[in-house]
């Protein structure tokens, strides 16, 4: 189920069995977005033969329609990777869907070996978004986030490694 809400965007994570299958999946749905002039909008969260989050694969900071995947995602790899969280709850703000136990969920599954592929959209576009994700076979999920949150995402200090 795709959650709506006026001012915020929704993120869409598909969870896949390894980087190999979300690498393609992201490449297929980046390509997709550029040729809809959505850029931005596509982002992986990957680990790498070190065990860090691999920051290249974040995605872009910026959109045409604001803050991107990569300022959300990189929000995301810093907490996953040891960073500061609320110890439970709402991850970004009471109206994100987002909580530190989402976060903790995710961090688990990049260890188990799994990659995330994520979207961040709105309405229509990201209810397209999950029903492509799993076509691809990635198992999906959907978390609104505020504009707010967005704005905390986009204002938070720039990841070049992790």
């Amino acid at each position: 189920m795709v959650h709506r809400s006026s001012s915020g965007k929704q993120l869409v994570i598909a969870f896949f069995a390894n980087p190999a299958a979300g690498e393609v999946a992201a490449r297929v749905l980046a390509g997709e977005a550029s040729e809809a002039g959505r850029p931005g909008t596509v982002g992986a969260l990957v680990l790498d033969a070190r065990g860090k989050i691999e920051a290249a694969k974040l995605g872009d900071l910026t959109s045409l329609e604001g803050p991107g995947v990569g300022a959300v995602l990189g929000v995301i790899a810093t907490a996953v990777s040891g960073g500061v969280m609320p110890n439970r709850g709402h991850f970004f703000d009471a109206r994100s869907d987002l909580s530190t136990d989402d976060l903790a969920r995710i961090g688990a599954e990049l260890e188990a070996g799994a990659a995330a592929v994520a979207v961040l959209e709105a309405g229509p576009h990201a209810e397209r978004v999950v029903v492509r994700l799993a076509g691809l076979g990635g198992r999906t999920e959907v978390h609104g986030l505020t504009g707010q949150a967005l704005q905390q995402a986009a204002l938070a200090p720039r990841i070049t490694h992790l």
